[in-house]
């Protein structure tokens, strides 16, 4: 594939055509679980996605959706210096997309568009709940924890624990640390299954299959960030060259 189209919307601006497109085409790649109201999930879809401050819609050539990310950016105060949060949610790439070297300049420029020049000298964190795929991506750009697992940085778990209830609402666990998703994640390529980041993930959710996630937690800077994807395009490159 040699050009993706794609948008990076405010989620303001996204109608509720656009809506019920991307939160189908989720579903085409997340099965609901039975016991999930499909009315409830995709009211809750639409209210998450419209308090984005930009929405990632990437398509097919022919038109359909092929990926998608929405992200809220909120900026804080912290100890005098400043600190940029980033809270990502619905990461979803369709198959045929997951190795694209285009899909890396499009999440690219989704940094871009969710800077500001004050965010050039701000330290950044990011929270979000993420099945492996999610973390594994994540974990390309960046040293990511999750949520109770041994090691953490104290204020790593603190950020977790503080933003756990706006960002997963009732669905997470606190005792066993995991949130009950509405959806059930496809298997994972068998590659994958042999890394030690997967091993980390499966370590505290032996259960993803059943539709949990975990909590996940990174930190850095725009510089940082921009460099794992600069880093992770280079990988996809160097793949495609020697298929």
């Amino acid at each position: 594939m040699r050009h993706l189209p794609f948008t990076i919307p405010r989620g303001s601006d996204l109608d509720d055509a656009l809506l019920r497109e991307l939160w189908s085409f989720r579903a085409s790649i997340l099965r609901h679980k039975p016991e999930t109201s499909l009315d409830d999930d995709f009211a809750r879809f639409s209210a998450r996605c419209r308090r984005s401050d930009r929405v990632l819609v990437a398509r097919h050539p022919d038109g359909g959706p092929g990926g998608m990310l929405a992200v809220v950016r909120r900026r804080t105060e912290t100890f005098g210096g400043r600190t940029v949060g980033f809270f990502p949610e619905y990461l979803i790439v369709s198959p045929e997309l997951r190795a694209s070297r285009l899909l890396g300049v499009a999440y690219l420029r989704l940094l871009v568009a969710l800077l500001e020049p004050y965010d050039l000298l701000a330290s950044w964190f990011m929270i979000g709940v993420a099945y492996p795929a999610s973390f594994l991506a994540t974990s390309r750009l960046t040293r990511v924890w999750i949520d109770g697992e041994p090691g953490i940085p104290a204020h790593a778990q603190e950020r977790i624990d503080a933003l756990a209830e706006e960002l997963s609402g009732a669905r997470r666990d606190p005792v066993a640390r995991r949130v009950t998703m509405p959806t059930i994640p496809g298997p994972l390529r068998e590659r994958l299954l042999q890394t030690p980041e997967y091993q980390r993930y499966l370590a505290r959710n032996p259960e993803w299959q059943r539709g949990f996630g975990v909590m996940i937690y990174a930190e850095g800077t725009a510089a940082s960030v921009g460099a794992g994807l600069l880093r992770s395009l280079r990988r996809r490159a160097l793949r495609a060259s020697a298929a």
